[in-house]
Formats: C-alpha cells, structure tokens, sequence
C-alpha cells in the first residue's frame, strides 16, 4: 500500500510529492490517517539546513499531527480504531511527520482530541506547550523547577508562590504557553515582554502579572525588572531570541544569585559578554522529545488541562490538502524571517 507525501528530497530545495509505502505500527505504536499536519519553525530549517532530517531524505515535515486511529500495534490498550488523537510526531523518522497520509504515533504520548477543541486547534496544543511545559519543569534540559500536581514529579508541598518568572516574547505562540503553565503552577511573579497595548489583555488573561514594552531597550528593561522583583530573579524563558539576542534575557538574572536562561532558538552565545552575574548562570536550550516517565503523565493530563482551560488554542493558518505551492511558499516565508501563522495542512 502506498501514499502521498509531501517530503524534502534535497536540502536547501523546495518539498516535492512523492509515493512512499504507508508505515504499519509496531509495538507501542499506532497508525493514523492524518487530518491536520502543522508546521513550526523548525520545519522551515529542516528544509534549509537538514535540521533533524539530513540523514533520512526523503522526509515528510510536521511533527504536530492529528488524527484518526486506523491500526493499533502490539500492546496497546488506551486506543483503538476510529479514535481521534493529537500528538507530537518524530522529526527524524519520515514515518512519524504529517505532511503525508499516514504516520505513526508513539501511543504512551498521544492523546484524544478533547470535546471542546476541533481538529485544528488541536494541531495547535501539541508542540508549543510541550515545549513550554519541558522548558519549565523539566531537568537538567530546563529551568529543573518541578512540575506542578498531577504530573509525575511533582513535589507536594512546594512553594511555587515564591518564584519569579521572565518570559521574553510572551506574545508568541510558546511564551503564551509559559506565561499559562507559570499561573497554573502557582507562579508569584510572571514578567514578561509584549508589544504594548495589542496583546497586554491577552497576556494579563494568561497569567502575566507584568508586561513590560519589548521595544525598550535592553538597560531599560533591565531597570524596569529590578524594580519589580530586586535582584533576586534566578529564571528567564526566552521563547523568540537566537544567538547573542538571548543576551537581553540574561541581562536581568540576579548579580548575586545564579540563574537558568531558557531558549528554544540555537545560534552562537558568548556568555561573558554577559557582565555583572557574579554567581553566573547557564543558557539551556530546550528540544520537547517523549519522555519516558513525565512524558507519559504530560500526555494523560493534558486533555483534562485543555478542557478546563487551562491551555487554549492559538491562531493558524489553514492549507487545504496536500498543496506543495502553498506549503513551499509557507516555508519560504518562514526562512525569509517573516511573521508567519502557523500553517496547517487539512490532509483528510
């Protein structure tokens, strides 16, 4: 049996359609018939530079994926046929991207579509939030703080009250999540920089306590966090700087105390360039991957989390069908460094 598939043949060229075999689930796994495959940034990178995929052309894109059940593989119990799911595909396995008919899914970090989502805002709830949530609470690849009641990992008992939070770019589609699993954890102080006035209701909605203008500059951003919390602030999630732009979230840690600096854009950093952290501090940059253990509590959890609330979906862009113009120039507007909302390709 063979399928469509939208795929990177060569690096640095556009996708091509091509046949591939449709894949068969093996243990631990299932099959679905794709309904929404969405693109991230990280796509575009992969067509430019091999980004996760160089040793495994042809490769499909789109790792958040949504879904209708059509095999269920050896010991799987919580799906079966028919059953709509979201999840995060793998990168580096063609079988496992969505621009294509079918992929495969890891069963233990996928999840039903909740009731009070479609097909399309669930395409949305998988990587971005993901990426916050492991940025946050998981160590050592993230800030280490622990996670919050119910996930595996949790400590009863902490006081989350206690902890300041910056977010730089709270206004995107990842920094919306941090600000979120920050005021569900408990966070007491949640900072973050927006573009003043457009998203400040959103965003104070979320959790954000501060919003502070992005387009300070960067002494002034500095000063304008020290009045808030002192020099005390140990924890900076940047969710838009690459490179020695991340500099601007390293700027307003602590002096005195050491602190984590959270990105999930690479690029060279020089850190001594950072002056003043006489305690230092550690740049970490996040990859969302399955886990074994936090991983499968994350996937249990967040449908009850989605239909209380707690996470809601963000803006797209919808792709009908296999279309290789529409999703090339998508990924070439990404690649030329534009604003682009998310794509989303309706396969089924």
């Amino acid at each position: 049996m063979s399928q469509q598939a939208l795929v990177v043949a060569e690096i640095g060229k556009p996708l091509v359609k091509i046949t591939r075999p449709i894949p068969e689930p093996k243990e631990g796994q299932i099959q679905v018939k794709v309904t929404v495959a969405g693109l991230n940034p990280h796509d575009a990178k992969a067509q430019r530079y091999g980004l996760f995929i160089k040793d495994s052309l042809p490769s499909p894109l789109a790792i958040d994926i949504v879904g209708t059940v059509t095999k269920v593989g050896p010991n799987v119990s919580n799906f079966k046929e028919g059953d709509k799911v979201f999840s995060l595909g793998n990168p580096m396995d063609p079988d496992g991207a969505g621009t294509q008919e079918y992929a495969i899914l890891i069963a233990e970090t996928t999840a039903k579509v909740p009731e009070n989502v479609n097909a399309d805002e669930a395409a949305t709830l998988a990587l971005n939030p993901l990426t916050a949530f492991w940025g946050l609470f998981r160590d050592p690849v993230g800030l280490g703080i622990p996670p919050p009641a119910p996930f595996k990992g949790s400590q009863p008992g902490f006081d989350y009250s206690k902890l300041s939070l910056a977010v730089i770019g709270g206004g995107s589609a990842v920094g919306k999540y941090v600000i979120a699993w920050a005021k569900y954890a408990g966070f007491g102080m949640i900072i973050t920089t927006a573009s003043k006035g457009k998203s400040e209701k959103e965003l104070s909605a979320l959790g954000a306590t501060h919003i502070l203008d992005r387009h300070v500059s960067a002494t002034e951003l500095e000063n304008q966090v020290r009045e808030i919390v002192g020099d005390d602030l140990q924890h900076v999630f940047d969710a838009v700087n690459a490179g020695q732009d991340a500099e601007v979230g390293a700027r307003l840690l602590s002096t005195s105390k050491s602190g984590k600096l959270v990105v999930i854009c690479g690029g060279d950093f020089d850190a001594s360039k950072v002056t003043g952290k006489n305690a230092g501090f550690k740049r970490i940059m996040v990859f969302a991957s399955p886990d074994p253990i936090i991983g499968r509590s994350y996937w249990e959890e967040l449908p009850k989390l989605i239909l209380n609330g707690v996470l809601k979906p963000t803006m797209y862009a919808v792709i009908e069908g296999l279309n290789l113009d529409k999703l090339n120039a998508a990924i070439a507007a990404y690649n030329a460094g534009q604003n682009v909302v998310k794509p989303q390709l309706h396969i089924d």
